[in-house]
């Protein structure tokens, strides 16, 4: 159900635009940081490549593209330097011998589990004196955002 005129809509829509772009601007610079934490070399595409291993356990190349929306061969050198970095593992498909599974290294999964602490208590620190209800209800309203995109 809506209420109030299509400009009043018109606004709002314009507002959540502005927000969101504020908020990726942000994320955007957190990924570097928290990349150049892992290593100063990494980029953000890295960590991101590598947070999916540690989330999503050992993915094909191809599969941490869909996921992350990025052309193999853009993943294969992100890889080669996780591989270099020795943050990523390569281990054999036992149900295809020409195929590679992908694995966060131990040193890799480390490093993100602790910037994924530090992160956290971060996230605490900034939201912790917000109402229980105002936080459920932001995630209820990300998702339904998620699953209109």
């Amino acid at each position: 159900m809506t209420t109030g005129t299509a400009s009043d809509a018109h606004t709002a829509i314009g507002d959540v635009e502005h927000e969101f772009g504020l908020i990726f601007n942000r994320v955007r610079g957190l990924m570097r940081d928290r990349a150049e934490q892992v290593h100063p070399d990494l980029q953000p595409l890295g960590y991101k490549v590598l947070t999916t291993l540690v989330r999503s356990g050992r993915l094909h190349a191809g599969a941490i593209g869909e996921l992350l929306m990025t052309d193999k061969s853009t993943i294969s050198r992100t890889v080669k330097q996780l591989e270099e970095l020795g943050l990523v593992v390569r281990e054999a498909d036992p149900a295809d011998g020409r195929a590679t599974y992908l694995a966060a290294s131990e040193d890799g999964a480390r490093r993100v589990e602790w910037i994924r602490a530090d992160g956290m208590e971060r996230w605490r620190s900034r939201l912790g004196e917000w109402e229980t209800a105002d936080l459920t209800r932001l995630a209820e309203l990300l998702a339904k955002l998620n699953e209109s995109i």
